[in-house]
C-alpha cells in the first residue's frame, strides 16, 4: 500500500511539474511578428526603349543592344545576364558601377557566357535559359526591364 501511494504521489509531481513547464502560456507565443517591409517593385521602362539581346548560334556569345535611352531620359543603365549550364546558374554583369549614357543615346555590348583571360576564352556549354535584367536610371527614378530566353 505504501508503494501505491508513493507511485501516486510521483504521478501528481510529474503532472504538476509539466504543467508548470509546458502548460503556462509565457506571452512568448502571442507576441505579434513585425510586419515585413515591402521593397517596391521598378516601373518597367517605356516602349520608346529598345532593348535588343541577341545570343550567336552556338549560344558562347550575345550581343546586347539598347537604344532609345536619350528619349526615354535614362542617365545611366546595369545589366545583368544570368544563364543556366551544366546544373548551375552563372551570370554577366555591367560591372561595379552603372554605364553612363552618352549623346548617341545607344549602348552596345558583346557578353561572353564563359570566362575569358588573357585574350583566351573557354566558353561554357550547354547554355540553357538565359534571364536579362537591366535597370534604368532616370531622373524620375529607376526603372527595369526583364526578359527570358530559352
Amino acid at each position: 500500500m505504501k508503494n501505491v501511494v508513493v507511485g501516486v504521489v510521483v504521478l501528481l509531481l510529474l503532472v504538476a511539474g509539466g504543467w508548470f513547464l509546458f502548460g503556462r502560456s509565457t506571452g512568448a507565443d502571442t507576441e505579434l511578428v513585425p510586419e515585413p517591409k515591402v521593397t517596391p517593385a521598378f516601373e518597367p521602362i517605356g516602349d520608346e526603349v529598345d532593348v535588343e539581346f541577341k545570343p550567336n548560334k552556338a549560344r558562347t556569345k550575345a550581343t546586347l543592344t539598347i537604344s532609345g535611352l536619350t528619349e526615354a531620359g535614362v542617365d545611366s543603365l546595369e545589366y545583368e545576364v544570368l544563364y543556366e549550364t551544366s546544373g548551375l546558374v552563372k551570370g554577366v554583369n555591367s560591372g561595379s558601377s552603372p554605364i553612363e549614357v552618352d549623346s548617341s543615346g545607344e549602348i552596345e555590348r558583346e557578353l561572353d557566357f564563359g570566362t575569358c583571360s588573357s585574350g583566351v576564352c573557354r566558353y561554357d556549354k550547354d547554355v540553357g535559359l538565359i534571364t536579362l535584367v537591366v535597370r534604368f536610371n532616370t531622373s524620375s527614378g529607376t526603372k527595369i526591364f526583364k526578359q527570358e530566353y530559352n
